[in-house]
């Protein structure tokens, strides 16, 4: 049986790779396309050597059917070649899932096409319909048959042809059969990728030059209407029309462009647009309307569809002479090669959501995965806020350090009133009913990046404002009795308006009579000033005044 070839050879243009999977004649390798440098999946089909054209048509038309989803594989025949004994039908790789249903279906599709349709007259010492699909055992290969490999094989000249064997007369001789002579395999292997003449039986031509004909006169009649259609611009291709150019300078003129695009940006990427939608599409989207009043005939409206958002902004960004370093100074990004790398269809988008919001959101799974690769490139968790508490009136004072960020915007997140700015700190108070509570606060560090992804580390801080208190106060005039002297209670930082009860003892033989007891209601901030005493002589001893737990006392010598 002939062997498949193996990974490493060289089949045309085609590296084989990793073999997928095979059954009797048919293997599916993974391969490289060598001219194009990409990834292709490699279908060998061994159908004997040499390969017949008729047998190649058939099994390639099949395959085609089968590829396009008349068995639900959903596959795409790219190119299809020969390579010795075996027809390789190229397509885009082949999923896992998908080898083994496209090997059994092109297994029955060979048998399909291997069976011969009609048994045509046989000529003598010519070979029958079967033959011609099988190696043919008069010329047989060496029989270890070795793969080409990349490296270049020897140049060793071919076997001359065999002559053939020319038909006796007789009626069984069909008029327009023919035989060919049957060469030696081509120098490379088993697998050489050359197509060699066969013998084989040739149906009667049939007279083809009234359809050359008609084909050249539809030719024609196609190339007149594009070099039209392109001169003209009325087909969408080729040079704007004037409807089109003016169009670009309405666009130009009128839309909001970012800041880091200049005038010839914005010219070039309005030029750029129209090529990509004529005016008419985009006067059908609504982002110009025909306005015979206005200067260039259209006018411009501001209402972008995600499409024309992201060609404008792609047209920006590639007429701009360094569209990384406009971006990553917009940005804050700290380098720009991974800008670069991810290219400016997927950071047009990015952009045009932003500056020219798109009235529909056909830009936001695209984006997405724009936005995934940048912050694979940029994006990191900041660190947590850091700083100082500071007790205050009834409150308490949170002393953060300013936040900085590689490649974003980094601001603080603490849920209350910042109350001062500093050079590099801010301060933020988290107020308490009364002195001497606690307050807590979460605070954040937030780093915004300018595709709209956010990082943040937080923890939370607490701290006690300052405790309430009491003292006494010698009041700086008397008008009780002449030469007196008058002390008066004062209390902070209690509750608002809170009703105080004032207990009021005393020593050195005097006493305190009817303020003994009292009342003091303090003010909305918490502050308050109770009666106090006056005395026309001079006192001996203490007078202390109790709130609660609180307490103030005043001697007197």
């Amino acid at each position: 049986m002939t062997p498949f070839p193996v990974p490493g050879n060289q089949l045309g243009r085609y590296l084989l790779g990793e073999q997928r999977g095979h059954r009797d004649r048919v293997a599916v390798y993974d391969a490289t396309d060598t001219a194009l440098h990409r990834p292709v999946g490699l279908t060998v089909v061994l159908v004997g050597s040499p390969v017949p054209p008729d047998l190649r048509h058939r099994l390639s038309r099949e395959a085609a059917t089968l590829a396009r989803g008349g068995s639900g594989l959903g596959l795409q025949i790219l190119d299809v070649t020969e390579a010795g004994p075996a027809v390789c039908l190229v397509t885009p790789p082949v999923p896992a899932t998908t080898v083994q249903s496209w090997t059994g279906a092109l297994e029955a599709a060979l048998q399909r096409v291997d069976a011969p349709t009609e048994a045509p007259t046989q000529l003598p010492g010519s070979p029958s319909p079967l033959q011609r699909h099988k190696p043919q055992q008069a010329q047989q290969q060496p029989a270890a048959y070795e793969p080409t490999r990349i490296s270049r094989p020897p140049q060793t000249p071919p076997a001359p042809p065999v002559p053939p064997t020319a038909p006796p007369p007789g009626p069984t001789a069909a008029p327009w059969s023919r035989s060919r002579p049957v060469q030696a395999p081509p120098p490379g292997g088993l697998y050489a990728t050359s197509t060699l003449p066969v013998a084989y039986a040739e149906p009667p031509r049939r007279r083809r030059w009234p359809v050359l004909v008609a084909v050249a006169a539809v030719l024609v009649l196609v190339g007149s209407l594009s070099a039209w259609g392109f001169f003209t611009g009325r087909l969408g291709f080729g040079p704007l029309s004037s409807k089109d150019k003016a169009a670009a300078a309405v666009i130009a003129e009128a839309v909001d462009a970012p800041a880091w695009a200049d005038a010839s940006d914005v010219s070039c990427a309005s030029t750029r647009l129209l090529h990509h939608s004529r005016s008419g599409t985009l006067d059908d989207h609504g982002l110009i309307e025909a306005d015979d009043a206005a200067a260039h005939g259209w006018r411009y409206t501001g209402a972008w569809q995600s499409d024309d958002a992201r060609a404008f902004v792609q047209g920006l960004l590639e007429c701009s002479d360094d569209w990384t370093a406009a971006i990553g100074r917009q940005w804050h990004l700290a380098t720009t090669d991974c800008l670069a790398d991810i290219g400016t269809g997927p950071v047009a988008g990015v952009l045009a959501q932003t500056d020219l919001k798109p009235r529909d959101r056909g830009l936001l799974h695209d984006n997405q995965e724009a936005a995934e690769k940048l912050d694979d490139c940029y994006a990191a968790d900041p660190a947590a806020p850091t700083g100082r508490v500071r007790p205050s009136y009834r409150a308490v004072d949170f002393v953060l350090t300013k936040p900085t960020a590689q490649n974003g915007v980094a601001e603080l997140s603490v849920g209350v009133k910042a109350t001062a700015h500093g050079s590099d700190t801010t301060t933020y108070t988290a107020g308490t009913s009364m002195g001497g509570e606690r307050a807590c606060v979460d605070a954040k560090t937030v780093v915004t990046y300018g595709w709209g992804t956010t990082r943040s580390s937080g923890k939370q801080l607490c701290g006690t404002s300052k405790p309430p208190r009491i003292w006494w106060k010698r009041q700086p005039t008397c008008d009780a009795a002449p030469g007196c002297l008058s002390y008066a209670l004062h209390v902070e930082g209690f509750a608002s308006f809170a009703q105080l009860k004032v207990v009021n003892t005393t020593t050195g033989g005097f006493s305190c009579g009817a303020h003994c007891r009292k009342t003091l209601t303090t003010s909305s901030d918490g502050r308050g000033v109770g009666n106090g005493f006056y005395f026309d002589f001079t006192p001996h001893g203490t007078i202390t005044a109790r709130i609660g737990k609180h307490s103030a006392t005043m001697r007197f010598r």
